[in-house]
């Protein structure tokens, strides 16, 4: 007769242990590895923010919001005014900024269209990555926008001869709010710490693999079906966490206004739009990998016990 669960509590419960414990050390050996080529890796990240410029509804976006930021400098509002101004000249005066809005908007346009500003786009990119990840990180995530804004600076110097001071200082977008003014926002903290974990991917995915063994050898019967339930698991647990990480993460981004925030969006949908190839590929593999081990099983094992395994 096949051996109950309750024949051996204690190897089926430590079966059982090494099996959950195996799943959620897989899950969080493909989610780093995914972090550490996506997100980490300098050079796809760089690849992503160049997908970003080839749609030309955000370089569109781009230019209004540039425009706007230009339109509300105090330089130029120092020369034009807000475009409120009333009494006897606001007539001409507002006149005159809206030709000038015009005129900003036109340079910027051209500089978001021009074959150059790919280059401009990728010292962005990477500004932005040294910014997070970098020797020093930030304590809150950030967009780092300073070399498109000193390129926006100085085409509208060269158009207007004017000096918006675009260039001086930093141009870092928080993207979150610290929790408090000693430690980091949630966000940094999060990918801060998953970067540090990132070279540990390899053994925690060798930890994974001997688990899943040890519950096959530790279960009194249907050996593979433990494995089988281990890859299965972990397969889902993986589809379905970092596709729930990936939208919410998105989420966050959603809630920043301006030119940052639209940078930030395109930008963040850009590094999570592999998370599905990703997902659905550890999904194949786990599953039917796991759908093996139960044929397996079933050729193997007693004839009188395939029931079980169904």
């Amino acid at each position: 007769m096949p051996t109950t669960a309750g024949s051996h509590p204690v190897r089926w419960t430590l079966s059982v242990l090494c099996t959950l414990a195996a799943i959620v050390l897989a899950t969080a050996t493909v989610a780093l590895s995914w972090f550490s080529s996506t997100i980490v890796d300098k050079g796809h990240f760089g690849d992503a923010a160049a997908d970003v410029v080839t749609d030309q509804n955000f370089r569109d976006e781009l230019s209004n919001h540039v425009t706007d930021d230009v339109m509300a400098s105090d330089t130029v509002k120092g020369f034009l005014g807000d475009g409120s101004a009333s009494g006897l000249l606001s007539g001409p005066k507002n006149a005159l900024r809206a030709t000038a809005q015009g005129v900003v908007h036109s340079a910027v346009s051209n500089t978001v269209n021009s074959d150059e500003f790919r280059s401009v786009w990728a010292d962005t990119a990477d500004a932005t990555h040294d910014a997070n990840f970098g020797s020093s990180p930030s304590s809150t995530l950030v967009l780092d926008a300073s070399p498109f804004y000193d390129e926006i600076n100085n085409r509208v110097h060269d158009v207007l001869h004017v000096d918006l001071g675009l260039n001086q200082g930093d141009h870092r977008v928080a993207l979150e709010q610290k929790t408090n003014d000693q430690g980091e926002g949630e966000t940094a903290s999060r990918l801060h710490k998953a970067q540090h974990m990132t070279s540990a991917a390899p053994v925690l995915g060798t930890l994974a693999g001997l688990l899943a063994l040890a519950a096959g050898v530790i279960a009194p019967r249907g050996k593979l079906l433990m494995v089988a339930m281990a890859s299965a698991g972990a397969a889902l647990l993986t589809w379905a966490s970092m596709s729930l990480l990936g939208n919410r993460f998105n989420d966050s981004l959603a809630d920043v206004a301006g030119t940052g925030g639209l940078i930030s969006q395109h930008l963040g949908r850009a590094l999570t739009e592999n998370i599905q190839p990703w997902t659905l590929t550890t999904l194949g593999i786990g599953l039917g990998l796991a759908v093996i081990l139960v044929i397996l099983q079933v050729l193997t094992g007693p004839r009188g016990d395939t029931k079980h395994v169904f």
